[in-house]
Order: structure tokens, then sequence, then C-alpha cells
């Protein structure tokens, strides 16, 4: 069932609207309903991968051309491109699993998230076999 989306009350005030949306994912999770979250910033996934892990651990699949694993930009680390590395310097118990979705993965990027223990898995097993693109990355070596 879709419960709608996240209403944020403070839009403009970034950490204020981060912890909106986790108390908001934390209560779905919390009814026990599985959290699906489609669309939106990447900064969300922070907040999301937050709440979502206070239940135990749990999987994700990013599907960018771009690890999110940046460290703090012009003086926040809560950006869009830095989500993953928050949730990992946080110790949020989440297997990510990021689908280079146009081939450009650099070597850079791809030592960024070898670095913060994220993998890299195939776009179109992704889609076709998800179980087997996830057990794939996971025991992908960098």
């Amino acid at each position: 069932r879709d419960i709608g989306d996240c209403w944020i009350e403070r839009p403009y005030e970034l950490k204020g609207a981060l912890d909106e949306i986790a108390e908001f994912a934390a209560a779905v999770a919390a009814s026990g309903a599985v959290l699906l979250a489609v669309g939106g910033d990447h900064s969300i996934s922070w907040p999301l991968l937050r709440a979502a892990a206070a239940r135990g651990p749990i999987g994700m699949v990013h599907i960018d051309a771009h690890c999110d694993t940046s460290g703090e930009m012009e003086g926040s680390r809560f950006h869009h491109g830095g989500p993953f590395r928050e949730a990992v310097l946080a110790g949020v118990p989440a297997a990510v699993l990021g689908v280079d979705s146009d081939g450009i993965v650099t070597v850079l990027n791809r030592s960024a998230m070898s670095k913060f223990g994220l993998h890299l898995g195939d776009v179109t097993l992704a889609f076709t076999k998800p179980a087997q693109a996830a057990s794939q990355a996971s025991d992908h070596k960098d």
C-alpha cells in the first residue's frame, strides 16, 4: 500500500528536513511495512537508511553513475553527493549495491566504493535478477 509522500515542514533547513524524513521513514519501518522509497534528491538516502536500519541490517540498490561517497561540501556533510559515506561513518548496518547506470563509474569512484564497503553491480542483472546481482556485488573485491 502506498502511504504517500513524506511532507516536510522545514524544506529549506537541510538538517531539519533530513531529520523529518528519518522520522517519517522510522514510523513506516516500525509499522512492519517494507520501506520502499523512489525519487527525490540523493541526500534523502541517508535518513532513509538511518531509519530503516534501526530495526536491523538492511539492503539498498542505488542506481546512478556516481557512488555518492563524497565528504563535506561547502560546509555541509549532508548533501546529495555523500549519503552513503555518512551511513558508513555512522555505522548503519546496510549493504548498498551501487549500479552504474551509464557505464562511466570511474576507477576513482570504484576505489571510493571499495573504501566504504559498497559494491558495484551490473545494471542489466540488477533489473532482471536482482538477488543474483546483489550476491555478485557483495562477493566482489576491488
